[in-house]
């Protein structure tokens, strides 16, 4: 069993309240262009913290300090991601990450692996207002890391189930097409 697989199943059986379920009705018409390829986060210890990379960041949401979100992650096998542009849609957080996998689990990435994300490739982040989504899980509970740039990068975390930052709707054009970065599914996932 890898180490993140035995950190979901320990966190599965802890007796404390059971991971959260977000569920959402289908998004209407949201359509993705194309992932950008090829792209390995190798595999990481888990200590990065959002608070180590306060110089990347011009702005970092104080909700990491105040819900104690920032927390070692478990650590982790290297892994493909995918980044998908928005073409057109309408939809909720939720609503688009459910749209690329019913099953959070397959998608999210740990905060670690978003951090290096972000060290490794800020191009591929979106240059523009629209942003770029990660789903993420911390404990129990789903988020998701939104990152913009209006000089400098502004790191923003939000609940799934929060209305902060949670409806996007439009026709995007190019180059302020908001991105979403998840792990990368296999064949049998789809």
């Amino acid at each position: 069993m890898t180490t993140t697989a035995k950190y979901l199943e320990e966190l599965r059986t802890m007796e404390s309240e059971p991971l959260e379920i977000i569920t959402a009705p289908k998004a209407g018409k949201i359509k993705f262009y194309s992932a950008i390829e090829n792209l390995l986060i190798e595999s990481l210890s888990g200590k990065m913290l959002v608070a180590d990379f306060e110089g990347m960041f011009r702005f970092i949401d104080p909700d990491f300090r105040i819900y104690d979100l920032d927390q070692p992650s478990p650590a982790t096998e290297a892994i493909l991601v995918d980044v998908k542009e928005f073409k057109s849609g309408d939809a909720t957080l939720a609503q688009i990450f459910l749209r690329l996998s019913e099953d959070l689990e397959k998608i999210i990435l740990t905060p670690a692996q978003i951090l290096r994300f972000c060290m490794k490739w800020p191009k591929h982040l979106s240059q523009g207002d629209c942003g770029t989504l990660f789903p993420t899980r911390i404990g129990r509970n789903y988020y998701c890391f939104y990152i913009y740039s209006d000089s400098g990068y502004y790191l923003h975390v939000t609940r799934l189930k929060s209305d902060r930052f949670d409806y996007w709707s439009g026709d995007y054009k190019d180059p302020d097409r908001p991105r979403v970065v998840t792990k990368r599914l296999t064949a049998e996932e789809f």
